[in-house]
């Protein structure tokens, strides 16, 4: 998988991420170990994988997390992570 997701994210070279859950920022773990293993979507944190910025969100569905549906956090992290300058 390492190999494949490398490959096709050097072919597309997209300066930002948007890993929308934990099984996608899991795939993004696997190129990079660094990233945050402890962060939650809920927290809308942004990191680097390499030349690119990567926002970890939740997955943007009806379920709440903390009272609130998780579509409303994703909202929300997409909004500020799009307005910022590429990191």
């Amino acid at each position: 998988m390492k190999t494949h997701l490398d490959r096709e994210l050097d072919g597309l070279e997209p300066k930002r991420i948007c890993a929308l859950g934990e099984l996608a920022y899991c795939g993004l773990r696997i190129l990079d170990e660094r990233l945050d293993a402890t962060a939650r979507p809920s927290d809308g944190q942004t990191f680097r994988l390499g030349p690119r910025a990567v926002l970890y969100t939740c997955f943007p569905s009806g379920n709440l997390v903390r009272g609130r549906p998780a579509s409303e956090f994703t909202r929300d992290h997409v909004g500020v992570f799009l307005s910022k300058a590429v990191y």
